[in-house]
């Protein structure tokens, strides 16, 4: 097995026949399978390999029971607690009845030894694998089928049926998702249709949240296309607007992103915030009781830049453009002076001029002086006249927080907050429907309600049991504590 050899496989699978040991090569078939996958994920040195790592035994896996029983390889699904009976067609003319018996134990010790092995670290899998979703939806099928890439899909799919923690998968994978659509980074919005299909047919409504952004988008490019038509029906209104495009998106619908608060005094360019002005301003005409929002942190610009060597077309973000434009009116800033001038946050502007200054070559816009890798607060900032790109258009990258560690965290954070908020209604509505239970039939109708979602702590319940009989939503029945009263 560690050798991914299907042949000694099949030769040990015909030996255990043979010495009437079926029964111990299917357990040590599961046992390998838990053994790899627990030394894959237990070491967070090895996270951003682990899906990979994970799928590559996962396709050796399945390609090598099919091949014990001569048939065309499948994946092999999660299934359902509730469901692992095996069912044998006795009628089937064609069926060797034993074979097919082994097969199905021999599938149900697969499922056994990822399940057991992924469900060995809590929420890290589940967290990985919404990144490898993520990462395979930005690069799309390239040069390769559709018929492969939908393979792919159904791969991930199927590991995430073997994790507990599904909702960390959920809040992971909403995440990315609204960074795609919303940042135009996805390689496919069809493709995004599907696969948000694929998790609802897989994993059931809690994924509509998906499908409600997708829509949400939809109504807003509408809104985007009225204002546009507004703009040339009344050009003289708007000759001081620049082409500006707005999602206006209801905030209930997509993930929480923060205002711009602690460390920022944000300032737009005059002409910059004419636009949004304007469109402010039409905005209130078309809906007069509504609040706009705005998130300038998923902002992009498109510049049009003129060097020595020719004109450019830059994309690049809102807080990239403000530090850009800065220099139309002087040739020398340095780190303080455009802190100051722009109010972006020190860290942020930090990874702003990195991107514009030190990044790939092609795309230093800016110099930096003195040279070198970090930038300081005495570090001073030009115009790179001498800057030439073989591209005519081209994108600068903005330079990233470390995400795994701190988008990580909060999302993990929400999760559990989360996790109270189900476990609170749960109970709440589970005693609305009985009135009255004891404490351990409510903690067992609890933890069959929510296991689907996340693998439930028995503590957490009885805390949660407490809190809601302090703001008297229960009663413990006099005499005798264990059994609990609803109170309407």
């Amino acid at each position: 097995m560690y050798r991914d050899s299907t042949d000694a496989l099949i030769k040990l699978y015909k030996f255990s026949i043979e010495a009437t040991a079926f029964r111990v090569f299917s357990k040590a078939l599961q046992d390998h399978i838990d053994t790899r996958i627990r030394k894959v994920i237990s070491d967070p040195t090895n996270d951003p390999q682990m899906i990979e790592s994970t799928l590559r035994l996962k396709r050796f896996v399945d390609t090598a029971v099919a091949a014990l029983f001569s048939a065309p390889p499948k994946p092999i699904q999660a299934t359902n607690d509730d469901d692992e009976h095996m069912d044998v067609d006795l009628d089937a003319p064609s069926v060797d009845v034993l074979a097919h018996n082994r097969r199905l134990e021999l599938e149900e010790s697969v499922r056994a030894g990822f399940k057991s092995g992924l469900g060995s670290r809590q929420n890290a899998p589940a967290e990985w694998i919404a990144k490898h979703l993520d990462a395979a939806m930005r690069k799309g099928q390239g040069s390769g089928t559709e018929a492969a890439f939908n393979t792919l899909l159904d791969e991930i799919i199927a590991l995430i049926g073997f994790t507990k923690d599904k909702d960390v998968f959920r809040a992971f994978y909403t995440t990315g998702l609204a960074k795609r659509i919303l940042l135009n980074k996805s390689a496919s919005d069809d493709l995004e249709r599907n696969m948000i299909v694929k998790l609802q047919n897989e994993m059931g409504d809690e994924f509509t949240s998906g499908d409600v952004m997708m829509k949400d988008l939809q109504v807003s490019e509408s809104l985007a296309k009225a204002y546009q038509s507004a703009r040339v029906k009344n050009s003289k209104q708007y000759k001081d607007s620049l082409d500006f495009t707005a999602n206006v998106l209801t905030e209930s619908a997509w993930p929480s992103y923060p205002l711009l608060k602690d460390g920022w005094k944000f300032k737009l360019t005059a002409e910059l915030q004419a636009s949004i002005d304007a469109f402010s301003a039409w905005y209130a005409t078309q809906h007069s009781n509504r609040q706009l929002s705005w998130r300038h942190q998923l902002g992009t610009v498109t510049l049009t830049a003129r060097f020595d060597s020719g004109k450019y077309e830059i994309g690049v973000s809102l807080f990239q453009a403000v530090v850009m434009l800065q220099f139309n009116e002087g040739d020398v800033f340095d780190f303080n002076e455009l802190k100051a001038r722009t109010g972006i946050e020190s860290s942020e502007l930090v990874r702003t001029l990195q991107s514009l200054a030190l990044g790939r070559k092609g795309t230093r816009v800016l110099l930096k002086r003195p040279a070198g890798k970090e930038v300081e607060p005495t570090d001073k900032f030009a115009i790179n006249k001498a800057f030439s790109s073989e591209r005519i258009k081209f994108k600068i990258n903005q330079i990233q927080q470390d995400i795994s560690v701190e988008e990580s965290r909060k999302t993990n954070e929400q999760v559990a907050i989360d996790r109270v908020s189900v476990l609170e209604a749960t109970i709440v509505r589970i005693m609305k429907a009985k009135k009255k239970m004891t404490l351990t039939l409510l903690i067992d109708n609890v933890v069959g309600d929510v296991s689907k979602r996340f693998p439930p702590d028995v503590r957490e319940i009885k805390k949660r049991v407490e809190s809601l009989i302090e703001r008297e939503f229960l009663q413990r029945e006099e005499g005798d504590r264990n059994t609990l009263h609803y109170l309407a």
